[in-house]
């Protein structure tokens, strides 16, 4: 309990800039082109998966971030993810999850964003949780949006 409850408080504080969320700078198309134009890859060794479920994650991570990093394409990792993370997402799908960051949501992503975290760190195999626990995150997440 206290390890959620301070996740929480720290995200307030990193989500709570101004005068709250804001829209990135780019899209993350841009940002991805960007990338792959500054020559970042995939980790070497890295393997995509394609299953629906890694999918859904991965546009949940690429929409967190894309925000928390506002677009640094001069870290290799946040390019690294966001690659590795596009490439387990079909080509011209369109990613219900940008919306997670903005004013308009921001208590309610702030309130799902340990399950945010937890999409985030399995799309780029960080971690490995169980597959329900995941599905009920993204689940969580997909509610938030409503």
């Amino acid at each position: 309990m206290w390890n959620r409850t301070a996740f929480v408080l720290a995200a307030m504080v990193s989500l709570a800039p101004a005068a709250g969320m804001a829209q990135t700078k780019i899209s993350i198309d841009q940002t991805l082109t960007r990338c792959k134009d500054a020559g970042n890859g995939l980790v070497p060794g890295a393997q995509p998966v394609q299953s629906d479920l890694k999918k859904e994650a991965s546009l949940i991570g690429m929409a967190y971030l894309n925000y928390i990093y506002q677009n640094d394409i001069a870290n290799k990792h946040f390019c690294e993810a966001m690659l590795l993370m596009s490439s387990q997402v079909p080509a011209g799908t369109r990613n219900p999850y940008i919306g997670l960051f903005t004013r308009r949501r921001a208590v309610t992503t702030i309130a799902a964003l340990a399950d945010v975290q937890l999409s985030f760190d399995y799309a780029i195999a960080r971690t490995n949780p169980p597959e329900e626990t995941v599905r009920a995150s993204v689940d969580n997440v997909r509610k938030s949006m409503k």
